[in-house]
């Protein structure tokens, strides 16, 4: 399987590829088989201090921006869909994930997994054909997230939760950085595609 990893606007740091490395660890345990990693970069191998969230964000849209990124996502999608692949964002990746899923159907098992897409209130009405699983903040500043869920509810592929914690929250560097959370989901991804992998397997469909 290839564990595909998209991360946030700060770019692939230290802290995020150490979080990959145990995350395909995890899995490759819980899965018992071998699981690539696969990471898309926005900045393409450069790496930058970022002195907050702001400074992050100022970066990333001078540097390489939404469309940019989206192409990026694309690409490593067509590069690995004749394999098994797992899909997993935060923020501005999980953003870039969700459009570039739009239509997108593979005859091999492809999941998706993202983490406060802030930029899916203006994408609401694509093509979902991967099981996907989108996880909110407790609140966003530039939208209400309970009125976006309720417009997400009508996709039969989509799970849905809301926490109760800070965008950022999987993001060490982030001010909205929570250590429990990010142990808990990190533990619960494996827990959910190992899942879904057998559901697949047995040839059971379920609802989420």
């Amino acid at each position: 399987m290839k564990l595909i990893l998209v991360p946030d606007i700060f770019g692939c740091t230290k802290e995020f590829n150490d979080y990959a490395n145990t995350q395909k660890l995890i899995l490759t345990q819980t899965l018992n088989e071998t699981v690539e990693l696969v990471l898309v970069d926005p900045y393409q191998g450069q790496t930058f201090q970022f002195s907050s969230d702001t400074h992050a964000y100022k970066k990333f849209m001078t540097a390489s921006g939404h469309d940019n990124y989206l192409a990026l996502v694309k690409k490593a999608i067509i590069e690995n869909k004749d394999q098994d692949i797992c899909l997993v964002g935060f923020s501005a990746g999980a953003s870039a994930i969700w459009r570039a899923i739009d239509g997108f159907k593979s005859d091999k098992q492809c999941q998706f997994v993202g983490f406060y897409p802030s930029q899916i209130r203006n994408y609401l009405d694509i093509k979902l054909k991967v099981d996907s699983h989108i996880i909110f903040p407790h609140k966003e500043s530039h939208f209400d997230v309970s009125d976006i869920i309720e417009t997400l509810k009508h996709y039969d592929l989509l799970k849905i939760s809301h926490t109760e914690y800070q965008h950022g929250f999987m993001n060490p560097n982030s001010k909205g950085f929570n250590e429990s959370a990010f142990n808990e989901y990190q533990k619960h991804m494996a827990v959910t595609i190992s899942s879904k992998k057998k559901d697949v397997q047995a040839g059971v469909t379920k609802t989420p």
